[in-house]
């Protein structure tokens, strides 16, 4: 014990080891013995040692402790339930462990055990600050701001030169739109404690965010210097610089999505995974991820990959397939399932790559990306479709509209409500069409019986469904305006003009860039953008005039579309 006060774990080590085997049930042995060994690294032998003592003894609360602190601090999260759970049955009025509950819960996602064990915990010390701002990140996670700004502000007043506390305030002002009072929470978070890495990794996210790209990879660097095993801090570092158009020297490091703390999705196959080797006359397997307007943009790599492997099979959402299938011949798409169809698994592949990661190596920077358009909706569709839209309009330019996102941590940055797009609408020179996806019928009518603006609704194309039908109903449209979207990365890639509504904040993905009003990605796309401190307004108004100004031009692409359906 004199040695592990001294912090001479070896001797600690070699000491307790010879008292296990003189006395191997003494609990203070037991529990010393552990802590030495993870001091000297050696958690994995600590936590198989304490799970082997906790199966043959009596329980002990403090061995119990000890290796939930530990399966947690390893990412064990399915073992810390179980031992937390255990735990809190034998010793239900220990804070501590039900601490441990709550935070297992927490990790594995099971949101409504998590919160009731957390709410039991600020009940029964409400004045923990500790407590009052874990349960506040609790929340924030799980998009409950606004009760978590309660409980962070408790947490805050009690101690406010809590360094977790003000960290905690300023995600969480961040996440709500106040990106300055979310700076001053951080900087005053470093003034507390200087050698604490998540305010600046904050901060380098708020600066990205407001374009100040440069900056925030100052504050990156300096949260790496401090946590130099965070990969979510690399992570974040490397969007700065795929933002800044650094495509080909990042590419590779944007693969720790899948390994950093509360990774995005990989798909595990017993393929090697493709690092940048050289894929001529191999047979690979690419897969999408992330979301259906990620998949559509990096399909575009498909055509190139097929052409030069001697096998490209294209695991896809089953609402893509039929699109990517008439898109791309020479490739085989299959349905995305889970477990894989037998169609890949019966097949040999010498590499697998998420479509996303072999896309991104084809350029070094934005000016290498070839920006025509890939897929192909079915002409058929397309004739019929819009037909039936001229005939409803009495042969008005058809103009498609997409105000919201629904899938995604800052969709709400992202989104919009209609009634804001009235002076949009209300141009009586165009006819307007429903491209929004999801359960809309209810603000549609709201907003026909506020403005007496009528949008057509074809209820027999439902964007979430097969994307086929939706393909060929945006193919049918003369211009598009969209909120950054599936809808936005439909029409581009199917060479529609589309005019994208850029968010400022976490709503700006990395491959919109920093300025340019045209895509790099989508020849037909024009960007407009608002600032941090705008909103829509502006760039609501900058659509209502270009539509005035661009009317004749509008129209007669229109009339000449339409003469050829004659």
């Amino acid at each position: 014990k004199a040695c592990q006060e001294n912090q001479d774990f070896v001797s600690a080590e070699s000491y307790f080891t010879k008292l296990i085997l003189q006395d191997p049930n003494n609990r203070k042995i037991i529990n010393n013995y552990a802590v030495c060994l993870i001091k000297r690294e050696k958690v994995i032998a600590a936590i198989d040692f304490l799970k082997e003592k906790i199966e043959q003894l009596e329980p002990n609360i403090d061995t119990y402790k000890i290796l939930i602190e530990n399966l947690i601090k390893q990412d064990n999260f399915h073992d810390a339930l179980e031992y937390s759970s255990s735990g809190n049955k034998l010793w239900p009025d220990d804070n501590e462990i039900l601490l441990y509950l709550a935070t297992s819960n927490h990790k594995l996602k099971k949101v409504k055990e998590a919160k009731e064990k957390y709410l039991i915990l600020v009940e029964r010390e409400e004045n923990n600050h500790s407590y009052l701002n874990k349960f506040a990140n609790f929340l924030y996670e799980i998009g409950e701001w606004k009760e978590a700004e309660i409980y962070a502000i408790r947490s805050y007043k009690i101690n406010p030169t809590s360094p977790n506390s003000l960290t905690n305030l300023g995600r969480i002002r961040q996440q709500r739109g106040d990106l300055e009072g979310a700076v001053k929470f951080y900087h005053k978070a470093i003034e507390m404690k200087p050698d604490y890495g998540d305010p600046y990794n904050n901060l380098g996210n708020i600066y990205l965010y407001m374009d100040k790209t440069n900056e925030s990879i100052k504050y990156f660097n300096q949260a790496i210097k401090l946590k130099p095993r965070d990969l979510g801090i690399r992570f974040n570092r490397c969007l700065a610089q795929l933002t800044l158009g650094k495509i080909g020297s990042f590419w590779k490091e944007h693969k720790l999505r899948f390994r950093k703390t509360d990774p995005n999705k990989s798909r595990e196959w017993k393929w090697k995974e493709w690092n940048g080797e050289n894929i001529e006359g191999k047979n690979i397997l690419l897969w999408g991820e992330q979301g259906l307007g990620d998949e559509i943009i990096h399909s575009r790599c498909i055509n190139r990959i097929s052409k030069i492997s001697n096998k490209c099979f294209v695991e896809a959402s089953p609402r893509l397939t039929k699109l990517f299938k008439r898109s791309f011949p020479l490739a085989t798409i299959v349905d995305m399932k889970t477990p894989p169809l037998k169609k890949i698994t019966d097949n040999y592949f010498d590499f697998h790559s998420s479509s996303l990661d072999i896309n991104c190596s084809l350029y070094n920077s934005p000016k290498d990306i070839n920006s025509q358009s890939y897929l192909k909706a079915d002409n058929l569709k397309v004739e019929t479709l819009r037909k039936k839209y001229i005939e409803k309009s009495g042969g008005l330019p058809l103009i498609g509209i997409s105000w919201s996102s629904t899938n995604t941590f800052h969709a709400h940055f992202k989104s919009t409500k209609l009634i804001i797009w009235k002076n949009i609408i209300e141009n009586k020179n165009f006819q307007f069409i429903n491209l929004q996806y999801g359960n809309i019928d209810e603000e549609i009518n709201d907003f026909k019986s506020k403005t007496g603006l009528n949008i057509i609704n074809d209820k027999n194309v439902n964007p979430s469904g097969d994307l086929d039908d939706f393909a060929a109903q945006v193919a049918a449209m003369d211009l598009v305006i969209t909120i950054s979207n599936t809808t936005a990365h439909m029409a581009g890639a199917l060479g529609i003009p589309v005019w994208n509504m850029l968010p400022t904040g976490p709503g700006r993905l990395w491959y919109w860039f920093l300025s340019d009003t045209k895509s790099p990605w989508y020849s037909s796309m024009k960007l407009f953008r608002h600032s941090y401190k705008e909103g829509w307004g502006n760039v609501l108004n900058e659509i209502c005039q270009l539509l005035k100004y661009e009317k004749e031009l509008i129209q007669q692409n229109a009339t000449n579309r339409n003469k050829s359906l004659l």
